[in-house]
């Protein structure tokens, strides 16, 4: 059974935590999708890849940051998408990423998408309050088509401000 149909016969994607080996896959991940975000920046992949992989596998370490994996519930190795994020008063979403074959693909005994279903078992959907420190063109759309109550504060992850002034 292919990746895509397992998510269309109704078995469910579950959650789980930032393991170990999961980490290369996390921060490859995250970096190719930003790189080729039109918020990434004027950075040639030679200065870009070094400079990221850095700060994403600090990141990863940091006991502040948190990755909610969502994985196929009979083979929790395979990974259909991750949320990395900081818990607290008002939550931070730092990068939302799903596969591409499972973007739009919905469970058949619930209509959201996987997406969605992060953010809600994060606690950063129907209306709570948010922020977030990294977007891209498919983060505005889909913030836009879910009505999510985020806000766009890259000063967060860049230690801009102290915490007690977020």
């Amino acid at each position: 059974m292919s990746p895509v149909s397992t998510v269309q016969a109704g078995r469910c994607p579950m959650f789980r935590g930032l393991m170990n080996k999961d980490r290369a896959f996390v921060a490859f991940s995250w970096a190719k999708s930003f790189y080729y975000s039109h918020w990434c920046g004027p950075w040639t992949e030679d200065e870009y890849w070094p400079l990221i992989r850095l700060k994403l596998d600090k990141f990863l370490a940091d006991p502040d940051f948190k990755a909610l994996l969502c994985v196929n519930p009979s083979d929790p190795d395979h990974i259909f998408g991750f949320a990395v994020h900081s818990p607290g008063d008002i939550p931070t979403l730092h990068y939302l990423y799903v596969k591409h074959p499972f973007r739009d693909h919905k469970c058949a005994d619930e209509k959201p998408r996987i997406a969605i279903k992060m953010l809600r078992e994060l606690g950063m959907a129907d209306g709570k309050r948010f922020n977030y420190t990294f977007r891209t063109r498919a983060w505005d759309k889909f913030s836009l088509t879910w009505r999510l109550n985020g806000h766009y504060d890259p000063g967060i992850i860049r230690n801009d401000r102290k915490k007690e002034d977020r």
